[in-house]
């Protein structure tokens, strides 16, 4: 019985991260289709429309926008968009969560939002990553307060393993050790409590 148990949970490792993965491709796969559907069949002659369409179209236009972004005018419409957003109740908190974490995984033009350091606590080193210096520390409201230090002082984000959390400590320059590891990298050993990373390497 104890051997079908280990066998029946070993099945599950394997096959869960497998089906979860390919349910959210069907998931996105199949919203975008449905989003691009209606416009399509709209625009297109009759019979000209086939299934996959959709999804081809929800491809380019995710990459007209990233191009789109870079450009002034279509910035600053942006902008007023996301002042919009950040004026109504919850809205803005939930909508500021997602565009922060998708911004950390999609990388950032500046170098210190990459930066993966092991800070040190009495011995023990914790994986962060740097989101910038602590001198002044800003608010979503516009607030910023002044941090006193003698040493520069770092932002660093502590993410918790297998649970969406983490801490934001400011902790001097000198106790960060800077790793040789992109940020993708150093989020999926934190993530997975590094059990992927020493499986592989058995």
């Amino acid at each position: 019985m104890k051997t079908l148990t280990t066998l029946f949970l070993r099945g599950l490792v394997v096959l869960v991260p497998i089906l979860l993965t390919g349910w959210l491709l069907y998931w996105l796969f199949v919203t975008a289709e449905n989003l691009f559907r209606i416009p399509l069949a709209m625009v297109l002659p009759d019979g000209w429309y086939v299934r996959g369409l959709g999804v081809l179209s929800a491809l380019l236009f995710t990459v007209l926008v990233g191009f789109l972004v870079k450009l002034y005018a279509f910035n600053l419409l942006f902008r007023a968009f996301e002042k919009l957003l950040n004026r109504l109740p919850l809205v803005k908190q939930v909508y500021n969560a997602i565009r922060d974490f998708m911004q950390f995984l999609g990388g950032s033009d500046r170098d210190d939002l990459q930066k993966v350091v092991a800070v040190e606590f009495q011995g023990v080193k914790l994986i962060g990553f740097v989101t910038g210096e602590a001198a002044r520390v800003g608010a979503p409201s516009g607030a910023v307060v002044e941090v006193s230090a003698q040493e520069r002082l770092l932002t660093v984000y502590l993410p918790m393993s297998y649970q969406v959390g983490g801490y934001l400590i400011y902790v001097p320059e000198s106790r960060c050790e800077v790793l040789d590891m992109s940020a993708q990298e150093a989020m999926q050993v934190v993530l997975t409590a590094n059990i992927v990373s020493n499986n592989e390497s058995r």
